[in-house]
């Protein structure tokens, strides 16, 4: 058994995980759940908001779609329920013509300069107002050939790594954090442990308090599990110890608070997902995959914590079976929730633990590929009240992205219309879309 490694970060040094044999000391069993009821889809006026009463089934109470700003070719996140973070760039029309000035093929700085014409700068968008107010710096651009900046849960700052996967292209700039409230950055690389290099550390993504960015840091061999406390600048590292653990150097680091840091890994033969208490320095099991069969893993893909690691919800493989799971540790089940045609299923749990969205694809009769989304409540182990949110949303691999409200009642969801240029993906219209739950 071992635990898969996708590959979407060229940079991250890769080991081999095959040929790992778990050993888990209890039983556990899987199960998955039939789910009958008709989706329901009740759409109303924004303006007219129902209480929230968690004992009715989940609703849609009302939808709005922002469909009128062209040249959205990249969505970062939302702000609240009234603002976006996204790229606007060019139109389909301004792309192609762009493109056919170039002499072809493309050298790599041509290339870059392409694409980042193309997607555009950064701009903070009002939603009910569609104002448009650009997002800068004059210390860090945000180019677009770079990684993508990730918005902090809270919807108040912006990580940075400024790594272009062209290496030959790569360019001096700190990582950063930058506060979209006050626009004050604080350069990131700037007080990690002298013994690291910047180009050593792999920073995964924020807690959900938004007050600490995690990661992994690698160095002559060894990896540390890494914390970066944003409003006091304060970098801390836990070394991990090599000959009992090892993490999956790509896999995804969970933190509520940047106290206990959760990670996908393995101690000597279980694999599974551990639990690092950063002041004690201890590392204890809360999640072992089952010790029978071949393919059980943990994608490289964000999981979520539910009460300290009672229950975990995350996209892997168990016992030969692909989808989306929700672990219950007091009986060591492993509930499939969803399905996904090649597993490729994105998920969005809301910050009250509650509800979930998820969006899955399937393919037509013409065997063009599109995405379905659904909402639905966390009981337990499983899901209730499952409704379809929308159907035939962005043809893959164009992909929705969603972002919960505070008050896990509603989500803003950025569907994606897509076209290529010469095998490069574009965005030809990007909708975005306003759900209220009840």
């Amino acid at each position: 058994m071992g635990i898969k490694t996708e590959k979407w970060l060229t940079k991250v040094v890769i080991v081999g995980l095959l040929g790992l044999v778990s050993i888990i000391a209890y039983q556990s069993f899987t199960k998955e759940i039939i789910e009958t009821q008709e989706p329901i889809i009740v759409a109303t006026d924004m303006k007219n908001l129902e209480d929230h009463d968690e004992d009715k089934p989940l609703q849609i109470i009302a939808r709005e779609e922002v469909n009128s700003i062209k040249g959205i070719n990249e969505f970062i996140g939302a702000v609240g329920n009234s603002e976006v973070i996204a790229r606007i760039g060019l139109s389909r029309s301004d792309t192609e013509e762009l493109y056919g000035r170039y002499r072809k093929p493309l050298g790599n700085r041509e290339e870059v300069e392409f694409i980042n014409t193309v997607k555009g700068p950064l701009f903070k968008i009002n939603l009910n107002t569609l104002e448009v107010t650009p997002v800068k710096t004059n210390e860090v651009s945000f180019d677009p050939s770079e990684m993508s900046p990730i918005l902090s849960p809270d919807g108040r700052k912006l990580m940075h790594i400024p790594y272009m996967m062209d290496k030959s292209l790569e360019i001096s700039k700190p990582a950063i954090v930058y506060d979209l409230h006050n626009q004050s950055i604080i350069n990131i690389d700037a007080n990690i442990d002298p013994d690291m290099k910047p180009e050593n550390v792999f920073y995964r993504g924020w807690s959900e308090d938004s007050r600490y960015i995690v990661g992994l840091g690698i160095e002559d061999g060894g990896q540390s599990i890494i914390t970066l406390e944003v409003e006091n600048n304060q970098f801390h590292k836990v070394k991990i110890n090599s000959d009992i653990f090892r993490v999956n150097t790509l896999g995804h680091i969970f933190t509520e608070d940047g106290k206990e840091i959760f990670f996908v890994g393995w101690k000597n033969e279980v694999s599974g997902i551990y639990k690092l208490e950063v002041d004690s320095e201890n590392i204890e099991l809360v999640m072992a995959l089952p010790d029978e069969g071949d393919g059980n893993f943990v994608r490289n893909y964000p999981y979520r914590v539910i009460d300290g690691g009672n229950r975990i919800v995350f996209l892997g493989n168990i016992r030969g079976e692909n989808g989306l799971y929700i672990y219950h540790d007091d009986g060591k089940t492993f509930t499939k929730i969803a399905d996904g045609e090649g597993s490729l299923i994105s998920f969005w749990v809301s910050p009250d633990n509650k509800k979930i969205v998820y969006a899955t694809y399937f393919r037509d009769e013409k065997s063009r590929r599109f995405w379905k989304i659904y909402a639905a409540k966390i009981v337990e182990d499983r899901l209730e009240d499952r409704i379809l949110v929308s159907e035939d949303v962005a043809e893959y691999p164009g992909m929705p992205i969603i972002s919960w409200s505070g008050d896990s009642r509603s989500i803003v969801m950025y569907e994606p219309q897509i076209f290529t240029l010469d095998s490069r993906v574009f965005v030809e219209n990007g909708i975005i879309r306003r759900i209220r739950f009840r």
